[in-house]
């Protein structure tokens, strides 16, 4: 399933300090982009050790015009939520498109 384009957000996690002498860790936007979402796949996990807890998990593919410098280690803000870069691929490599595999319902 495709969404059509959308707007998404993408931040890298910055450690700054607190105040306090010590440091603490944020999330800062890294750059903004229109993409091409298409829907991958949806699961459930247990997410407590008594079983009573599902999280759900979804995967999706996000098309967006090549940025360089995108890493697993950033996370994609979109609608409001937040979704695990797992992969950042210029599959044809030729510099112009990049494919964002993202997940939600992972700790980030």
């Amino acid at each position: 399933m495709t969404c059509g384009r959308t707007f998404i957000t993408i931040q890298e996690r910055v450690s700054v300090d607190d105040g306090a002498g010590g440091r603490t860790t944020s999330w800062v936007d890294v750059c903004t982009a229109f993409g091409t979402p298409r829907w991958v796949k949806g699961s459930e996990r247990t997410a407590s050790s008594d079983g009573d807890q599902v999280a759900t998990l979804e995967t999706w593919l996000i098309t967006i015009r090549f940025k360089s410098g995108i890493t697993t280690a950033m996370r994609v803000v979109w609608n409001g939520d937040n979704y695990n870069i797992r992969s950042a691929a210029d599959r044809d490599q030729k510099g112009r498109h990049l494919v964002l595999e993202i997940e939600r319902g992972v700790a980030d």
